[in-house]
């Protein structure tokens, strides 16, 4: 895919925001982030509603970094809004979250996340997933 390609992480907690720039800097992943903060946030800017109502919605991210235990609607609504619709269901969604509960797991496998991944507690480990992510949906 072309480096103008964006990638959607939904994440709430900044400290994991700042963590995914840098592994994908590190990674040197040309594709530019665009964060959203939480489930309506997300679906608002994917369904180009709300304060993203003026958005191109044929502007898609080629991937979508999705935590779970999100604010206001979870991650796993998140994701069935986005297999549902037909504009946004061949997106490749991942699921990086630092719930390893294995109900998650097995709900969001079940619906068809493209991967379930815990997010690893160092930023090598990190920048190994990342660059594993650039390889599998970016390039």
């Amino acid at each position: 895919m072309t480096t103008d390609k964006y990638v959607l992480p939904v994440e709430d907690n900044p400290d994991d925001v700042i963590l995914t720039q840098v592994a994908f800097r590190k990674a040197e992943i040309a594709n530019p982030l665009q964060v959203t903060a939480d489930g309506v946030a997300a679906m608002d800017f994917l369904f180009c509603r709300g304060r993203y109502a003026g958005r191109d919605p044929n502007d898609k991210p080629a991937l979508i970094l999705l935590d779970i235990k999100l604010p206001l609607i979870n991650g796993v609504q998140v994701f069935q809004a986005i297999h549902e619709n037909t504009d946004t269901s061949n997106i490749p969604v991942i699921v990086l979250t630092s719930s390893m509960e294995a109900s998650d797991q097995r709900i969001c496998n079940h619906l068809g996340v493209t991967n379930y991944l815990q997010k690893p507690a160092s930023l090598s480990k990190f920048i190994e997933i990342v660059r594993d992510m650039k390889f599998e949906w970016l390039d």
